[in-house]
């Protein structure tokens, strides 16, 4: 760690603790994007082989459609939907689910690191006595 004096110190640990929160915030996003992943690849996996009805939430309301469970309509990002077979658009969500994890399992590394360097400057800290001496040298 590079050398640093008490109020940058201070100021370091904030930083640190404001950067665990927001990744904290975007671990709970992915999260909740991965869930909603898995619930649309089960309904995907369940889907009848053959054409059939079904009721879409929508605010309130219930809207009855046809299904072609052979034909799914998958956002592909930036707003794109392309058509693909079932089959094509469970394997897309299961890789995105697979992107997701391995961007939760990086922000929880990031967030290890910056835990631990935090503990490390709240040790020195408790040990300095003197503002302007160094606490942190490296």
């Amino acid at each position: 760690m590079v050398e640093m004096t008490k109020d940058q110190a201070v100021a370091r640990f904030r930083s640190n603790e404001q950067r665990l929160a927001m990744i904290k915030e975007q671990a709970q996003s992915l999260v909740r994007v991965m869930e909603e992943i898995r619930s649309a690849t089960k309904t995907l996996e369940d889907l009848p082989e053959n054409e059939s009805s079904a009721m879409i939430p929508m605010g309130g309301v219930f809207i009855p459609v046809k299904t072609n469970p052979e034909k799914i309509q998958v956002d592909i990002g930036s707003g794109v939907v392309v058509e693909k077979e079932r089959k094509e658009a469970v394997e897309t969500l299961k890789k995105r689910e697979a992107a997701i994890r391995t961007t939760l399992q990086r922000l929880q590394e990031s967030g290890s690191k910056l835990n631990a360097e935090s503990m490390e400057i709240r040790q020195k800290l408790a040990e300095s006595t003197q503002p302007d001496v160094p606490v942190i040298s490296g």
